[in-house]
């Protein structure tokens, strides 16, 4: 199996990130699979897995990782036009949160795994823009996190990210008299 990691993004490339919060990352995956899922599956028979780890918060905006794990979700069903199976796993170690989200879907040649994570990298033609794990990886970086892709021809692709465990000095403070809203 090749593994992919990328390297630093032009500065253009990289998100604005809005102000870390505490966020659940098993709620986030669970919300992702149930309402991603029946609707992007075009009928095909995907099987899917929540294997929700027992994992702190990590500090990041939920739209952002719902954002995330939304692209892997949606890249991992397109790999599996006859269905599959896809599992989200989360587990921590080591002041760290890890997700991988698996599929059993075609996987990727050599080549494209490699350029996989770069910006306008596409192998799916014109209907994308190769936009998509290039903003993730950007994003995950933002907050202090990585992004690897493992696949196998003809055997699937597992995308595994982590990013720092939430602690206090990590959150932005609360703005005064508007409770619930953050700042930078």
């Amino acid at each position: 199996m090749l593994q992919t990691s990328a390297g630093a993004q032009p500065l253009w490339m990289q998100p604005a990130l809005a102000p870390r919060v505490q966020v659940d990352l098993n709620q986030v995956a669970a919300e992702v699979l149930s309402s991603l899922v029946p609707r992007a599956s075009h009928g095909a028979a995907v099987d899917t897995r929540l294997e929700a780890g027992a994992i702190p918060p990590v500090a990041a905006d939920a739209t952002l990782l719902r954002e995330v794990l939304t692209n892997l979700v949606l890249n991992a069903i397109e790999a599996m036009p006859e269905g599959g199976r896809l599992a989200i796993r989360t587990w921590a170690g080591a002041g760290r949160v890890y997700c991988a989200v698996s599929d059993t879907g075609t996987g990727m040649a050599p080549d494209v795994q490699r350029r996989a994570l770069e910006p306008f990298f596409t192998a799916k033609g014109l209907t994308s823009t190769g936009l998509g794990l290039s903003v993730n990886y950007g994003i995950l970086r933002g907050y202090g996190g990585d992004l690897a892709i493992e696949s196998a021809e003809g055997r699937g692709t597992t995308a595994t990210f982590h990013l720092p465990a939430a602690s206090p000095s990590d959150l932005a403070p609360v703005v005064a008299g508007a409770p619930g809203r953050r700042q930078l």
